[in-house]
């Protein structure tokens, strides 16, 4: 049997056999070829085995023909010439290659992402209405959430393509701007029960109509004139669809006008990100699942825009309020439809809400990444959920899925803005320096937040304070009267050691609220004025700041009513105080005010101790120990080192000079010292005014006084006064910076 060869039939027959029905399955669906298809190559493959074999039984293929085989069993053949010789090689080859090309497919290497299509929908523009422009809005987002479902599409999100609208555009700048391949635009027009929609979709290459109609239909068939657009959209891209992706196009979340009408509602003020549009588009949503109790992306838009409301202005409302609402939400949108990746997002945000406003992490982070990986496999399109995803993927990743986000919404400053943050985690700070600069350009006003991001990249990041100070105050000429670069500007001068031009810029603002809109501007300048107080030595100034604060936020003020939940800055005051009382002997004041305003901070989750070398938690220890409480003192201080042990020193989430203070006020001096040594050579800087700030203690007032520390203490002082002469000598920006912020 071997020597006729009917093993190596087999084998090959086997083998072939496999491949011909792995690469038909990748194959025949695009092809848009029957599901029977598939069912009938199977049952040919199986029935042509026996018939190969009995082939390869009784005939020999010969040089020159193929001749029945004649040799009697165990007969000497004679030795196989020509091609038969090489047959083995072969067929191994044609099996290697064809093994590498289905591995090339399955890693995605032959389909790159950058070969999809990538489409943008336009909003329509709205005629002779009365209705403004949610109705046109609301029908390009139907449109783009239908499109955006199919993986052979890349969709961009409308917080890119929204921004362009109205009659006569130019669409190839558009697409160049958004780097589409092609757009569709349209018009919808109703009155009298009736609908009239006219759209086309054009190539941005070539400027060609690649499709184009018009509809005019009763109102009530808005959902139907939706799906043969949708249908239409992916024939003129040459889109093959299987019978699933037909599905997913004809799916309609709702076929209730008065649900359809009030979810648009909703969207379009959820899109202004501002608190009280928050609030109509809560009551919106809430209209929309009253109208169609089955319109599971009505429930899942309800449980986002309720953690927006609580993420963008969380002093209004209480997440023990709204977040059971958002829970129950987000479930009501995954049971009702499982395919849904909005449900899962959904799932996600509610769960992000209640570890980022309660006390302690309730839920795991592998819970939460679960779910939003189900959200982008869902819905491929959708920026927002690969945006949230990345902040629960590897930290090599990252950037890979922000980048991919950025595809899908590159009008996108939060998204840009996060890329900014990652490459600075990555220590790659020109990169995110441009990233930066992108996203404040990214939108008009300036996306501000990116702006002060820059200024704190050169704090925490590249520790050259010179350089925060000059971006501060270059942003600040253009950008006048804007918060947060005025108080990342007097970051940059504290850490600088320029006391006067921080005190300067300080005193120049406002002194009392005199708005609503004031207060988070005073937040933040009462603690860098307590703060300045502090890094001068100045604790009777600091307290005096310190109790302002709590006057107007802490105290009397009922706009802010539960503060117990939060982690924020504002622990700072608490921190403030507590220097200045610990030193007056009234120890026991300030861990009464502690243990009275928060939980207890050792069950707080450990992230970033880099701004200041003295936080929260470890000030309550040191204050315990004060008051006799040395033993659960020091277990808190142990626990902390514990917890901070992976986290590294430089970059924006580095611990800085944590390690050594607790090291300090543990005292083990010598463990101490090498932590500070080992900042120092990491080029930490940030927050070195806070290196006395622990005399108070006996621990840490030994090790301040160890030789060693007054060395590199004066190392220390060194850099920061090269960096202070440096500003005050040539305090402007380059020119090729300031050019970029035009």
């Amino acid at each position: 049997m071997h020597r006729r060869g009917v093993f190596r039939v087999a084998f090959s027959y086997a083998l072939i056999a496999w491949l011909l029905l792995q690469i038909s399955d990748v194959v025949l669906e695009p092809l848009g070829a029957p599901t029977w298809a598939m069912r009938a190559l199977i049952a040919l493959v199986i029935a042509g085995f026996p018939v190969a074999l009995l082939l390869a039984w009784f005939f020999e293929l010969t040089p020159s023909d193929i001749k029945r085989d004649h040799f009697a069993p165990g007969a000497r053949r004679s030795p196989v010439e020509g091609i038969r010789r090489y047959a083995d090689a072969l067929v191994i080859g044609v099996l290697a290659l064809t093994v590498a090309f289905l591995l090339m497919r399955q890693t995605g290497l032959l389909d790159p992402a950058e070969s999809r299509p990538v489409i943008g929908v336009l909003p329509f523009t709205e005629l002779g209405g009365a209705n403004g422009s949610y109705l046109g809005d609301g029908f390009a987002d139907a449109l783009t959430y239908k499109l955006g479902r199919l993986e052979q599409l890349v969709v961009l999100a409308p917080s890119s393509t929204f921004e362009f609208r109205g009659p006569g555009l130019n669409l190839n700048s558009i697409g160049a701007k958004l780097n589409a391949t092609a757009l569709l635009e349209g018009t919808v027009r109703t009155g009298a029960g009736m609908l009239r929609i006219s759209t086309r979709l054009v190539d941005i290459g070539s400027g060609r109509q690649l499709w184009s109609a018009s509809y005019d239909r009763s109102s009530a068939d808005i959902f139907a004139v939706q799906d043969e657009i949708a249908s239409a959209v992916t024939q003129a891209l040459s889109v093959a669809l299987s019978l699933e992706d037909e599905n997913l196009l004809e799916h309609n979340p709702t076929l209730n006008l008065t649900a359809y009408d009030a979810y648009l509602l909703g969207r379009e003020r959820l899109a202004r990100r501002e608190f009280e549009a928050m609030q109509e588009a809560v009551s919106f949503f809430r209209q929309a699942v009253d109208s169609d109790p089955e319109y599971a992306l009505a429930f899942a838009a309800l449980a986002e825009a309720l953690y927006l409301q609580i993420s963008y202005e969380s002093w209004r409302t209480s997440w023990d309020v709204i977040g059971p609402q958002a829970h129950q939400a987000a479930a009501s949108a995954v049971a009702l439809d499982p395919r849904l990746g909005e449900a899962y997002l959904a799932q996600a945000l509610a769960a992000m809400g209640d570890n980022q406003q309660g006390q302690a992490n309730t839920w795991p982070d592998s819970y939460i990444s679960t779910l939003l990986k189900k959200a982008v496999e869902l819905s491929p399109s959708n920026a927002n959920a690969l945006k949230f995803y990345s902040h629960y993927v590897e930290p090599a990743d990252k950037v890979a899925v922000l980048e991919r986000a950025a595809q899908l919404d590159p009008r996108s400053a939060i998204i840009r803005h996060n890329l900014g943050e990652n490459y600075q985690q990555r220590g790659e700070y020109e990169l995110a320096e441009s990233w930066f600069l992108r996203a404040a350009h990214a939108q008009d006003p300036p996306f501000i937040t990116a702006y002060k991001g820059i200024v704190e990249l050169h704090i925490y990041g590249t520790q050259r304070f010179d350089d925060a100070a000059r971006w501060a105050q270059a942003i600040s000429r253009i950008h006048p009267n804007e918060w947060r670069i005025d108080v990342a500007a007097t970051r940059a001068f504290v850490e600088l050691g320029a006391w006067e031009a921080c005190k300067e810029l300080l005193d120049s603002l406002p002194v009392e609220p005199e708005s609503a809109r004031d207060k988070p501007f005073l937040w933040v300048q009462t603690l860098e004025a307590s703060k300045l107080a502090l890094a001068q030595g100045e604790f009777e100034s600091a307290q005096s700041q310190a109790a302002r604060f709590s006057r107007l936020f802490l105290e009397t003020t009922p706009a802010w009513p539960d503060l117990s939940a939060l982690s924020g800055p504002w622990t700072s005051v608490l921190d403030i105080q507590a220097l200045a009382e610990v030193r007056k002997g009234q120890a026991s004041i300030a861990l009464a005010r502690y243990r009275s305003a928060l939980p207890d901070p050792a069950t707080w989750y450990v992230d970033n101790f880099a701004n200041m070398a003295l936080r929260t938690p470890v000030i309550v220890a040191s204050l315990k120990r004060e008051l006799g409480e040395t033993g659960p003192a020091e277990v808190s201080l142990r626990k902390l080192l514990h917890d901070i042990a992976d986290k590294p020193i430089a970059g924006s989430n580095g611990i800085g000079f944590t390690r050594f203070t607790i090291h300090a006020f543990l005292g083990d001096t010598d463990a101490a010292i090498a932590a500070l040594e080992e900042a120092l050579a990491a080029g930490w800087l940030s927050g070195w005014w806070g290196l006395r700030l622990g005399e108070f203690d006996a621990n840490y007032a030994r090790v301040v006084a160890d030789p060693r520390f007054e060395t590199i203490y004066g190392q220390i002082e060194g850099r920061v006064m090269r960096m202070r002469e440096n500003y005050l000598a040539n305090p402007e920006l380059s020119a090729k910076y300031l050019s970029q912020l035009q």
